[in-house]
């Protein structure tokens, strides 16, 4: 079966050509390219084509859909916002909740920051309410702000 590039991957693979990596994503940040896939060729998050192949825009590898935090349901603020502060009312607010649905935003050891499933301490930032539980209290995933 001959599948055909679209416009967008033949604009891609031209800016990649070019410019690398950097400027497919400043491209579809710049057409608000909304759909984002892991790549394992590329080893991050990357823009993806729309059709039910889900090829990476960057290299043109296969990609994979990974779990977010967007799977379970955030739940958004007045300010349209999803993260709740460490202190105060919002703190007070996050304690009362079901422990399987609060999340911690936390600082990584190497700068990063990531959203792990329940109630921490150590490192965090601002904490997360869902909807949905979680049902593994291992699950992390990384922050995209």
């Amino acid at each position: 079966m001959i599948i055909k590039k679209t416009a967008t991957q033949k604009k891609c693979e031209n800016l990649y050509s070019k410019g690398g990596a950097g400027a497919v994503r400043d491209y579809c940040e710049k057409i608000k390219h909304t759909e984002y896939a892991f790549c394992k060729e590329c080893d991050s998050e990357v823009p993806i084509t729309k059709d039910w192949l889900k090829s990476c825009l960057v290299c043109g590898g296969n990609t994979e859909v990974r779990p977010s935090i967007d799977d379970y349901l955030p739940l958004f603020r007045e300010d349209s916002s999803i993260v709740f502060e460490t202190y105060g009312e919002d703190l007070d607010f996050v304690k009362s909740q079901n422990p399987s649905h609060i999340w911690t935003l936390v600082d990584g050891d190497e700068g990063e920051s990531i959203i792990v499933a329940g109630y921490h301490f150590v490192n965090r930032v601002h904490y997360i309410i869902t909807l949905k539980p979680w049902k593994d209290s291992t699950l992390a995933f990384p922050y995209i702000d």
